[in-house]
């Protein structure tokens, strides 16, 4: 019985894990949005060539992030080894605080 109710609160903490995901994903899509139209914007204003490069910069970090977050939520939603994965990183997360 005991086990069952670990199991279960193990899967709403996925669950938890993967609404956080989605979450960040579409922040850094929006950021994304809003950088691409600060650059576009900027770009009509004729900007120097170093703000761009900085504007260019972030937009790589961003995507990059967002690539991550993808592949994670992707590894979540579509593979077991994924979700495996998860739980065990939060039973290392679990053993490292002493719970």
């Amino acid at each position: 019985m005991k086990n069952e109710i670990d199991y279960r609160a193990k899967s709403v903490e996925l669950e938890r894990e993967l609404v956080s995901l989605k979450k960040r994903t579409l922040r850094y899509i929006a950021v994304m949005k809003e950088i691409n139209n600060e650059a576009l914007s900027l770009d009509k204003t004729d900007v120097k060539g170093k703000e761009k490069d900085q504007l260019l910069s972030k937009l790589r970090r961003v995507e990059k992030q967002l690539e991550v977050t993808e592949r994670k939520l992707s590894a979540l939603q579509n593979s077991t080894l994924g979700k495996l994965t998860l739980k065990y990183w939060n039973l290392r997360k679990r053993l490292r605080r002493g719970v």
